[in-house]
């Protein structure tokens, strides 16, 4: 199979750039297309119907009051200095890009939550905004994924497919004591609810030495302090 186009940055786009503002190094780009790899048609993640954690997730609706919170909060910009790596995203359906942050790039002492916003590669276009939106499964235990969906100031998201503004999965390295108040999408926290409920059937119909914890014991325990450490506010 064809591997996925990608770049490491920082990537160079000379015929899209627009000089700095004196005193200001980070480029900017006439379109926020630019900021990404091109997409090759076909390309884009195949539909996977018996996975929901890869499914389309929609972004979230904001009290209004909350939007508009988060809409004039201070953004964390991310520049080429602290992303290692951007490519397409190959798994999540409604995700167009992958974007892979170097350590200590989300600054320890700002939390991360749901609503905050985020600029990627110094583009200057302050009428859409990128917000945090979901938390992702992942299996990593110094890393969480996040996704990534642009807003108008009236709160309605944009397509994912955006050419300028395109949804994104954000790898964030974290530490211990990191702070994340990012919820996961329904369906996610659905089936694993549904997933739990079956594992705990199954284990109450096998036997159990008396003195070892059960099977559905150690998991959860195992979940506890995996998600403690991840994401102290989400089940």
């Amino acid at each position: 199979m064809e591997a996925m186009p990608s770049f490491e940055a920082p990537p160079v786009f000379l015929e899209h750039y627009e000089c700095p503002y004196p005193g200001i190094s980070t480029p900017h780009f006439h379109e926020g297309r630019y900021r990404f790899p091109t997409l090759r048609k076909g390309r884009l993640a195949t539909a996977t119907h018996d996975v929901p954690a890869l499914a389309v997730h929609q972004p979230p609706s904001f009290q209004p009051s909350t939007f508009v919170q988060h809409w004039r909060s201070s953004p964390i910009y991310f520049d080429d200095q602290h992303i290692g790596h951007i490519s397409p995203e190959g798994m999540h359906q409604g995700i167009l890009f992958v974007i892979d942050l170097k350590d200590d790039a989300w600054p320890y002492a700002i939390p991360i939550q749901h609503g905050s916003r985020v600029k990627i590669r110094a583009h200057h276009n302050d009428s859409i905004r990128y917000m945090v939106t979901w938390l992702l499964p992942s299996n990593e235990t110094g890393a969480i994924y996040v996704q990534v969906n642009a807003f108008v100031e009236d709160g309605c998201p944009l397509v994912f497919y955006d050419p300028d503004w395109p949804t994104l999965r954000i790898r964030i390295p974290i530490r211990l004591g990191h702070i994340v108040e990012v919820p996961y999408p329904p369906v996610i926290v659905q089936d694993n609810a549904q997933h739990q409920s079956s594992l705990e059937r199954r284990t109450a119909i096998a036997p159990t030495p008396n003195n070892s914890p059960s099977a559905w014991a150690q998991l959860v325990n195992g979940l506890c302090s995996c998600l403690h450490f991840r994401n102290p506010a989400c089940p």
